[in-house]
């Protein structure tokens, strides 16, 4: 060995620096290289944090490793994840209750017949539309990438939706004209007759906002301004079709005859309740009156 001064190994530089002399080793481990080495120097220095680029410019390593779908309970916000799936839960039991209750009635083909696609149908669309609704609620704006993706899904849902309960909607008028009843003289055809209006309306102005970059309104700017509108106009449609649910199962004749005063009330009362609550809760106020972009 030897006896040149003691040199340590600085990590991380270009060359090796002369060091003052290092205090003596407490390890028995022979040096392999004949010198001492600084154990008090870092041996591996960590990386910087790694940051993933936008081609266009925006931040997307917010929720960029999530499919739109996964937003659903992945919030970052306290209790927006339990709200999810309470409200899916709801509204799944309002839709498996009635399927349910409808698809067991021993005459389904002949004493139903028409009118057994009313119930079945208009349930599975609000639960559609629900789980439109949440797609987009918590999706952050630093991650435009995901937003994107979760309109698309978003549209694709609500399209569904849209078919479901046209076809309920149409298959009971046609169940009235068959045995020759009046329409829309219940609080619940009424609010049905609203309601599919209301959508109509609703699908329009979305799609308008968001086709072609907005053109069909005016440009990119308008049909942001639109779909500021075309939120709080959702939320407030999706309260009402709660709303016509809770009419059907509290008071319709064919329920009543179907069902319990138990099973009303926790199907057609409560659960709509608890729906309301669950989306009201991961609602964020700012942005809907804000008109941020989506």
């Amino acid at each position: 060995m030897s006896n040149t001064k003691n040199q340590s190994v600085v990590v991380g530089t270009d060359e090796y620096a002369p060091q003052e002399p290092a205090p003596p080793r407490t390890s028995h481990e022979p040096d392999h290289f004949g010198d001492s080495i600084d154990e008090r120097a870092p041996l591996l220095v960590p990386p910087p944090p790694r940051t993933i680029e936008s081609t266009n410019g925006d931040d997307e390593n917010i929720g960029q490793h999530l499919h739109p779908g996964a937003s659903i309970l992945n919030s970052t916000r306290r209790g927006d994840n339990i709200l999810g799936l309470v409200a899916i839960g709801s509204l799944l039991a309002i839709l498996i209750f009635t399927w349910v209750l409808v698809l067991s009635q021993p005459k389904l083909t002949t004493a139903l017949k028409y009118f057994a696609f009313h119930p079945t149908l208009q349930t599975l669309a609000v639960f559609l539309f629900g789980i439109g609704i949440l797609l987009l609620q918590p999706i952050p704006s630093t991650a435009p990438k995901l937003k994107r993706q979760g309109l698309q899904l978003h549209q694709i849902v609500q399209l569904v939706g849209l078919l479901s309960i046209a076809g309920g909607s149409t298959l009971m008028i046609v169940n009235k004209i068959d045995h020759g009843a009046a329409h829309f003289t219940t609080w619940h055809g009424k609010f049905g007759l609203i309601s599919i209006i209301w959508i109509l309306f609703q699908v329009l102005a979305g799609g308008a906002s968001v086709w072609f970059g907005g053109r069909l309104v005016g440009g990119k700017a308008k049909g942001k301004a639109l779909w500021k509108y075309h939120r709080i106009s959702g939320y407030l449609l999706f309260t009402f079709l709660l709303i016509t649910i809770h009419l059907a199962g509290g008071y319709s004749d064919w329920v009543h005859m179907v069902t319990t005063k138990t099973q009303r009330f926790w199907i057609y009362f409560v659960m709509p309740i608890i729906a309301f609550v669950g989306l009201a809760y991961r609602l964020r106020v700012s942005k809907l009156w804000s008109g941020r972009s989506r």
